[in-house]
């Protein structure tokens, strides 16, 4: 468990804060268009890339992009088909090439985002946003969504202010949080988004440091204090990190080394992980951090049950690699497992398998090697929640691993292997 929505987001520490309409002065961000992106010289180039977001957040890859109304057919009809998928504890979002966005699974915050709460859906549903979504991300239990224009809205859980919105209400509908978005995620109780300037700002639970500040909770975003420019970022349930740069940089509580700089000791400012290079991709379970990186990928922090994939249960306060995995674009933590998507389109998961998470097809315990999820296909994007995971499969999502509360979009008990969600043509 927008992983996998969630959801990622430079100027010194100035303590600026987020109003509705962007970041306050000096950073001055302008709204972007989906197919866009920061340039060096500050100007917009297209984005192009077919990169992910690594954060099960926000994440796009393979297919139209979103707002143009999916791919023609023969008969000169169109298809819509999904583009991304993001997970949060127990709920599941997709992102379609229309822009349209649909959520199912727990609803118990209203991270559903259909204006109500309570209880859990097991069928997709539409969420009613004022225009299309061009990415999707997901917190525990909320989600949000960037439009085409940069405006970021935000949806459920906001008990620790995790939303932004100056509120902690619980929000049943999207509420405009705002402008100049390009990517946004979440962790157990905090939320941060990516400016088209580079800035990473969150907001939430901050016991830990997990804001990139000091002082209590908050309940308006802030800028956190970064050299460069941030592209990715990922947050765990006390912890948060972020891609600047080839770098990792991350910050927050690090009891169990989750932040990879050799020590247990928490910090409220970002270092960046040791031994990472070149890095392109990063994801956050509850308590353990990975990235891809220009050696492969690698993992730190908690390691029980497996989930660093070096064939052992050790937790680790400094990257390790993971085995056999040299091919990976993106990687996304859950509560005590990982997956990976393989640059042919394969998945692979390690860790705890209790609830057929891993979707070898069976559910024999924990395994601490990267074992290949089964009848899946090429994916195209990939989202990890607490303890299910779902992938974009020739426009189409499959999810699977635990079921109790309608996360992977079909009725009836956990899943060993994935299985199509219906209703989002």
């Amino acid at each position: 468990m927008l992983r996998t929505i969630i959801l990622v987001w430079v100027i010194a520490s100035c303590g600026c804060g987020l109003d509705k309409s962007g970041l306050r002065e000096p950073v001055g961000d302008a709204a972007i268009a989906p197919d866009a992106r920061p340039s060096d010289d500050g100007g917009l180039t297209p984005r192009g890339d077919g990169g992910h977001d690594d954060d099960g957040g926000l994440a796009r890859d393979g297919g139209p992009p979103p707002g143009d109304g999916g791919r023609p057919t023969d008969d000169g009809g169109v298809v819509t088909e999904v583009v991304a998928v993001a997970a949060g504890a127990a709920h599941t979002c997709a992102l379609r090439s229309d822009g349209a966005v649909f959520c199912w699974g727990d609803d118990a915050s209203g991270q559903l985002g259909d204006g109500s709460s309570g209880g859990f859906r097991d069928d997709p549903r539409q969420v009613t946003l004022p225009g299309p979504a061009a990415e999707i991300g997901a917190g525990a239990g909320f989600t949000c969504a960037v439009l085409g224009g940069g405006e970021l809205y935000c949806w459920g859980a906001n008990g620790a202010g995790q939303l932004g919105d100056g509120t902690e209400s619980d929000r049943v509908d999207p509420v405009l949080i705002a402008g100049g978005a390009t990517r946004a995620t979440g962790g157990r109780s905090h939320g941060c988004f990516v400016s088209v300037a580079g800035v990473a700002s969150c907001a939430g639970s901050n016991g830990e440091g997990q804001l990139g500040s000091g002082g209590g909770d908050r309940s308006t975003h802030e800028a956190i204090s970064i050299e460069s420019g941030v592209t990715r970022m990922a947050a765990g349930d006390l912890h948060t990190c972020a891609l600047s740069g080839g770098r990792v940089l991350c910050w927050g509580g690090n009891a169990e080394g989750q932040l990879g700089d050799g020590e247990s000791a928490g910090r409220p400012e970002p270092e960046p992980a040791l031994a990472i290079a070149g890095a392109t991709a990063i994801g956050a379970g509850a308590l353990h951090t990975c990235a891809v990186h220009a050696a492969g990928t690698s993992c730190w922090g908690a390691g029980g049950d497996g989930r660093l994939g070096n064939g052992g249960s050790s937790s680790a306060s400094t990257p390790v690699p993971v085995t056999g995995l040299t091919d990976a674009i993106q990687v996304h933590g859950g509560l005590a497992f990982t997956c990976a998507l393989r640059s042919g389109g394969g998945v692979s998961c390690w860790g705890k398998n209790d609830k057929d998470q891993l979707g070898p097809g069976t559910s024999d315990g924990s395994s601490a090697l990267p074992v290949a999820v089964t009848g899946l296909g090429a994916a195209s994007d990939l989202a990890v929640g607490d303890q299910h995971a779902c992938a974009v499969v020739e426009g189409a999502v499959l999810c699977w691993g635990r079921n109790n509360k309608g996360q992977l979009g079909t009725p009836g008990g956990d899943r060993a292997e994935p299985m199509p969600v219906p209703g989002l043509e």
